[in-house]
């Protein structure tokens, strides 16, 4: 059980950016925390006055017997897993990680990896050309080599890529979000009223997102192509709101939904490709009563990771756990003692350990402390990604400078 109180969460997340000037509402928390789960981006779209907005980055702030060395030399990949598949039918029993510093253009230290596709080709992040403000630099990693991808507007990020290395992205102009389309380096506004953005897309160029509606609450969308006009998907009902946030290569899409603009509460829904839709019921856990929310983060195949919640006026509980779209059946991931940031449809989980290590747990090995760049780990180092394979985990580490830095991970 990982319990979150509101209040000193804000505190202990923004202390690191104390000497960074003045920031707009939408603060860059990625230098304290993965801009990785790109569902807690934009889950914030669910609401129009804030509240759960609010309540869901907090959330996130809270800091989430193996063989570790840190390596060092140019980045190498092996030939890819082709995505949604799995290079390991059981489990390892131990792993050996080696850790690197990913090359960052134009000689700029600070920077941080928040994804990738589900082969590890492809990883994506932002660097930070200045050291103080926030003048963001997206970029998209291609077998270890790293490309400036330039999406205008500000605050900008790369939000998903797929295994055939197309991508999408968002900025704001003032308060408005804007979505943007990537492929070969091209970027391409997404068609659509003020305020759409996207949040995934799949192999075929189906993206989805959200955009807002009447009342500036979030209604679901889908991009056909990416360069059709959004359609909106259906809800549960005529007052509910949320955003899509994660689509497989089947079409198969997954968002979260809350019953008003006015709780902080979030449920699970997947539309299948023929647009019919199911909310995922809230789980039933052991040891756990009172669960009222779910969320889930991180999609691979027909595998979502996530987390329930109980969610009461002074505090919040957090239960990770995995979800299958195929089965309908939940996993529980209580034992992994992990703050989750991502995983794969293996159920190995990445995210931040304990004594704010880097860390990675599959069901053979436990948890896995990955080495840092130095002997003391600060809050928000964590790998933000693991790939389908498990051989390739990226995030960031804080130097002896206390400069984040974008790092990659081998593991075997």
């Amino acid at each position: 059980m990982i319990v979150n109180t509101y209040e000193q969460n804000v505190v202990d997340a923004l202390s690191p950016l104390r000497d960074e000037s003045p920031a707009p509402p939408r603060i860059d928390l990625a230098t304290v925390m993965a801009e990785g789960r790109r569902r807690r981006r934009t889950v914030r779209l669910a609401t129009a006055g804030g509240t759960l907005a609010a309540v869901t980055v907090v959330a996130v702030l809270v800091p989430l017997g193996v063989a570790a060395v840190r390596g060092s030399g140019p980045s190498t990949h092996p030939a890819s897993t082709a995505a949604g598949t799995s290079a390991r039918a059981v489990a390892p029993t131990s792993l050996t990680c080696t850790e690197q510093l990913l090359p960052v253009p134009d000689g700029v230290t600070k920077a941080l990896v928040s994804g990738g596709d589900p082969t590890g080709k492809y990883l994506f992040g932002r660097s930070y050309p200045q050291r103080t403000g926030f003048h963001e630099q997206p970029l998209l990693w291609i077998d270890g080599v790293a490309h400036k991808i330039a999406i205008p507007g500000e605050d900008p990020t790369i939000g998903a890529v797929t295994s055939n290395g197309k991508a999408i992205g968002s900025s704001f102009n003032g308060d408005v979000e804007t979505g943007y389309f990537v492929s070969d380096g091209k970027v391409t506004r997404l068609a659509g009223p003020k305020g759409s953005t996207a949040t995934d897309l799949n192999s075929a160029g189906v993206i989805v997102g959200g955009r807002f509606g009447a009342n500036g609450v979030s209604v679901p969308i889908m991009w056909k192509t990416p360069t059709s006009e959004p359609i909106d998907l259906r809800m549960p009902g005529p007052n509910w709101v949320g955003s899509a946030t994660a689509i497989n290569d089947d079409g198969t899409i997954v968002g979260e939904v809350s019953t008003s603009a006015h709780t902080v509460l979030s449920r699970t829904i997947v539309w299948q490709p023929d647009g019919s839709f199911q909310l995922i019921p809230l789980p039933t856990l052991a040891g756990v009563s009172g669960i009222n929310s779910l969320l889930s983060f991180n999609l691979r195949g027909n595998v979502l990771i996530g987390e329930a919640s109980v969610v009461t006026s002074q505090e919040t509980a957090f239960y990770p756990l995995a979800y299958d779209l195929g089965t309908g059946k939940f996993t529980d991931l209580q034992h992994a003692n992990l703050w989750v940031t991502g995983g794969n449809s293996q159920h190995w989980l990445a995210g931040e350990g304990i004594h704010n290590k880097p860390a990675i747990w599959t069901s053979g090995t436990g948890l896995v402390l990955l080495p840092t760049l130095t002997s003391k780990p600060d809050t928000g180092d964590q790998a933000s990604f693991i790939s389908e394979d498990g051989t390739i985990v990226a995030g960031q580490n804080t130097d002896r400078h206390g400069v984040i830095r974008a790092v990659e991970w081998r593991c075997h």
